[in-house]
């Protein structure tokens, strides 16, 4: 019994270090370690409650909320490191709501099987984007006001 709690314990301990989409400032709070900065993002359409990035030894997660939920998350590896296969399937399985990701023909970007969120790989800066269509129609939006 006393190895069972260890064992589970230790796997609720073990936790992905890649963000979510839709999740609140305290979950992502939670969720990674150490302290979380503001970034000095530019507001979105006034939507944007936070933008906040936290920084480990192996990542870097930027996270804007709108609503007071996750709409759109940036992760860097430190010090030129490469994504391996397994991080970019870590990123799809945690933001994919149980949903399916299917590759978007001719570039580097796959949409979640109900078409609200978009995940992009930038091989420039070496990250990978999440950012859901609430996100995006923003953009669009602020985009067409100036």
């Amino acid at each position: 019994m006393k190895m069972m709690l260890t064992l589970t314990l230790l796997a609720v301990s073990i936790s992905s270090t890649f963000g979510f989409i839709g999740a609140t400032e305290k979950q992502c709070r939670k969720k990674y370690s150490g302290k979380a900065s503001t970034a000095p993002v530019e507001q979105l359409a006034d939507k944007t409650d936070k933008t906040l990035i936290w920084k480990d030894n192996n990542n870097e997660v930027l996270v804007c909320f709108i609503d007071g939920s996750a709409h759109f998350v940036i992760y860097l590896k430190a010090d030129g490191a490469k994504f391996e296969d397994s991080d970019v399937k870590r990123i799809m399985k945690d933001n994919g709501d149980g949903l399916k990701w299917v590759e978007v023909h001719g570039t580097s970007s796959w949409i979640r099987a109900d078409h609200k969120v978009l995940l992009t790989k930038d091989s420039k800066t070496n990250s990978y984007t999440l950012a859901t269509t609430k996100w995006m129609d923003l953009q669009k939006k602020k985009g067409t006001s100036h």
